[in-house]
């Protein structure tokens, strides 16, 4: 992730999954940060938990309002 985006107490995400193929066992995704329109795409939902681990683990300490 870039440290270049703007971090705020209050971030936005989109978040899309389909199936692959119109498979049952194949999903795909992916997560849009709103304000920089980062996106990144993910295959399995560990993928998606470690983005937001490391994406909360830049915030500056300093934000408040996160709940």
């Amino acid at each position: 992730m870039s440290s270049e985006v703007h971090l705020s107490s209050r971030e936005s995400f989109i978040l899309r999954f389909w199936r692959e193929n119109n498979s049952q066992e194949n999903w795909r995704g992916q997560i849009q940060h709103v304000s920089s329109g980062q996106i990144t795409h993910i295959q399995k939902l560990d993928e998606l938990i470690e983005y937001l681990n490391e994406y909360l683990e830049e915030m500056p300490s300093k934000a408040t309002g996160i709940r």
